[in-house]
């Protein structure tokens, strides 16, 4: 029974080690947001796509910033453990921000190790987050990421227990069309892209931190990809062609 799942994942929670500390986006407009200073691990990070309905285009800042915030996670391990991605072939059939496949070209751009990189090819959402959990029961990734249409509140406590329990990170990928119900996620992020400021055509994205568990934390930046580097303004600051550097 899934009631009785959830009771023992609870009360498998008591007994765990402390946390890890949390991993810096190196971003210092970013990360000065997040508790600590950085993202939580041994949690569930949902990110969304822009959310416009029945919009069938692909959207690149959703790949693009799971994709670095990924590395910093892989990057952070202090037992430099493969991650999991998990490619939900569904996703290939009904169109819309997630494709259900990567480009490794891509992800290896924004600073992900893909030595250390492992796919699983799900059908559907279920298969999804149950390679999720049990990747992360097992304790030999340091994080899992999955793609899915759709991320319920019922899924999402199962899984943030699951990574709470056994000291790994969930990172949710769904497209966000219909909003977003009360979530188990320590945080929510929303991602749309930009158009480029410059000829240089570096990725461009408007990135919204919608809400973290315990905390009033909630801003919206634009961001650029530059050099392995986050370089983010508040969105009410207009983003010019030359961004200073950031001190992370």
């Amino acid at each position: 029974m899934l009631a009785e799942r959830i009771a023992r994942l609870e009360a498998g929670t008591a007994g765990r080690t402390e946390s890890p500390p949390p991993v810096p986006l190196r971003s210092a407009a970013i990360d000065g947001v997040l508790p600590g200073g950085g993202l939580a691990r041994g949690a569930v990070h949902e990110l969304m796509g822009p959310g416009h309905d029945g919009d069938q285009r692909g959207d690149g800042a959703l790949m693009g910033f799971s994709s670095v915030v990924l590395s910093r996670l892989m990057e952070a391990d202090e037992h430099a453990r493969p991650a999991l991605w998990c490619m939900n072939r569904r996703l290939q059939h009904v169109g819309g921000l997630l494709s259900g496949l990567v480009y490794p070209p891509g992800l290896q751009a924004m600073g992900v190790p893909m030595e250390r990189l492992l796919f699983a090819y799900t059908n559907n959402d279920r298969e999804t987050l149950w390679a999720m959990e049990e990747a992360l029961q097992s304790r030999a990734v340091s994080a899992a990421l999955g793609e899915l249409s759709l991320f319920e509140p019922m899924a999402a406590r199962r899984l943030q227990l699951t990574a709470q329990s056994h000291g790994g990170t969930a990172l949710v990928l769904w497209p966000g069309r219909a909003g977003s119900a009360a979530s188990f996620a320590e945080t929510r992020w929303r991602l749309a892209s930009l158009p480029s400021l410059d000829a240089e055509m570096e990725p461009h994205w408007r990135v919204s931190l919608l809400r973290v568990r315990r905390s009033a934390a909630a801003q919206e930046w634009q961001v650029r990809w530059r050099q392995g580097r986050l370089h983010a303004v508040p969105a009410q600051e207009p983003a010019q062609p030359s961004l200073r550097d950031e001190r992370a």
